[in-house]
């Protein structure tokens, strides 16, 4: 009796909540469409670039007798550490894919609060800014 009576106040949730979007449009269809841009290439995954510890076959702890301790080899990483180069080289490629998708996303931030009106007046604020400082006679 309990299942019945909760699974029909569900379905009379659900169909309350669809009623409810139909007869109200979302504030986001007002916004107008972001073109769907490329996300730049994600590095390759740390399983697929680095090596495995071989102490504790890359599960990041060794079983001791009454509790298990971080690995002491790879520090608790679970990657082989020997291969400096390979390590560094890693790492600057997350960065630099996470440099590139945060600006991307700040771009993205930007546009959303600005109207195209308000675009318009700040790059020809910021032409005006340019050239100031110019001997330009025009």
């Amino acid at each position: 009796m309990e299942d019945e009576l909760s699974m029909s106040k569900s379905t009379f949730l659900d169909l309350r909540r669809k009623k409810r979007d139909k007869n109200n449009p979302s504030i986001l269809d007002s916004f107008p469409k972001v073109q769907d841009k490329p996300e730049p290439a994600k590095p390759k995954t740390a399983g697929d670039k680095l090596k495995k510890c071989p102490s504790c076959d890359g599960s990041k702890k060794i079983e001791g007798l009454f509790r298990s301790f971080e690995c002491a080899v790879c520090e608790g990483t679970g990657y082989d550490l020997s291969d400096h180069v390979n390590i560094i080289k890693y790492q600057q490629q997350c960065m630099d894919w996470a440099k590139t998708r945060i600006t991307a996303l700040q771009v993205e931030l930007r546009n959303a609060r600005m109207t195209d009106e308000e675009r318009e007046l700040l790059k020809a604020s910021s032409v005006r800014k340019f050239y100031e400082g110019c001997n330009r006679k025009d």
